[in-house]
C-alpha cells in the first residue's frame, strides 16, 4: 500500500479573557492568527507537500506586553514555508524566540515580554507536538486521554515553584520539544494554554473532550474551566484527524 497523501482537518477553538483584563491568548490555525474571545471552527485538507501547523499561544500574564509576544511568535510561526519536519520547527521557534526577545530590549513598553507555545505540524503520515512553556497538548483517541506533553516550569511545592524553566522572548534561547507521533487512525488532538490545563482534572477532561465536534469540545472545555475556577485567559483547540 502506497503512502497516504491526504488527511482532513476539523478543528474547533474557543478563547475567553475570563478574570484578567485583557486576552493574550492565541490561537494559531495554518496561516490564520486567531485572537481575543472568540469562537471559531473549519475544515481542512491536509497533503504530504504542505503540512499544516496549529498551536496556542500564551503571553504571560501579568508581564509586560504578553499578548504583543504571543501574537509576534505566532506570526513568526506562521510565516512559510511551513516547517514541516523536526530540524525546521526547532528552526522557526528558535527564531520567534530572538524576535520576541529582540523586541523586547529595543522597543519601549516591551521589556520582559515572553509567551509559551504548545501546538502539532500535521503531515498525512504523522504529526509532531511541541512546546515551549506550559501551554499543554493532549491526545483523545478511543475513549481515553492522555497528555502528551510535560510542562517546562519549576515544580510546586519548593523555591520557585510554578516558575517556567523555558518560553520564548525570556531567557536563554532553547530549543522547544518536540515528538513524532505516526498517524495511523483518527485521533483527536487538544492544545490549550494553563488556564484551561491547570484548572481541568484529567478525569474531568476526558468527560468533555471527547464529545461533539471540536468546536463543542472547546467550548465544553473552557466552560470547565471556568466554573472550576479558573484566574487566567482560557484557550482550547481542539482538532479531528481523520486519515
Amino acid at each position: 500500500m502506497g503512502q497516504r497523501t491526504v488527511i482532513r482537518l476539523r478543528v474547533g477553538w474557543v478563547s475567553a479573557v475570563g478574570q484578567r483584563q485583557q486576552n493574550q491568548d492565541c490561537v494559531l490555525v495554518g496561516g490564520m492568527l486567531s485572537v481575543g474571545d472568540v469562537m471559531m471552527d473549519t475544515t481542512l485538507e491536509v497533503d504530504a507537500g504542505r503540512p499544516v501547523l496549529l498551536a496556542v499561544l500564551d503571553g504571560l500574564g501579568g508581564h509586560a506586553a504578553g499578548g504583543v509576544a504571543s501574537r509576534v511568535a505566532a506570526g513568526i510561526l506562521a510565516g512559510p514555508p511551513v516547517p514541516g519536519d523536526v530540524e525546521s520547527l526547532d528552526a522557526r521557534v528558535r527564531q520567534a524566540h530572538r524576535t520576541v526577545a529582540g523586541l523586547g530590549r529595543t522597543l519601549d513598553g516591551l521589556a520582559g515580554m515572553a509567551t509559551t507555545v504548545a501546538g502539532f505540524v500535521v503531515s498525512p503520515e504523522a504529526y509532531r507536538v511541541f512546546r515551549l512553556g506550559d501551554s499543554a497538548v493532549f491526545r483523545w483517541s478511543e475513549g481515553s486521554v492522555g497528555r502528551l506533553t510535560v510542562a517546562h516550569r519549576v515544580p510546586d511545592g519548593g523555591p520557585g515553584g510554578g516558575a517556567l524553566t523555558r518560553c520564548i522572548g525570556v531567557g536563554t534561547e532553547e530549543a522547544p520539544t518536540v515528538d513524532v507521533f505516526p498517524l495511523r487512525r483518527a485521533v483527536r488532538l487538544l492544545a490549550c494554554s494553563d488556564g484551561v490545563c491547570d484548572a481541568v482534572s484529567l478525569e474531568d477532561l476526558r468527560g468533555v473532550v471527547g464529545e461533539g465536534t471540536p468546536a463543542d469540545a472547546a467550548r465544553g472545555l473552557v466552560q470547565l474551566a471556568w466554573v472550576s475556577g479558573s484566574t487566567d485567559n482560557m484557550t482550547a483547540l481542539v482538532a479531528d484527524l481523520i486519515p
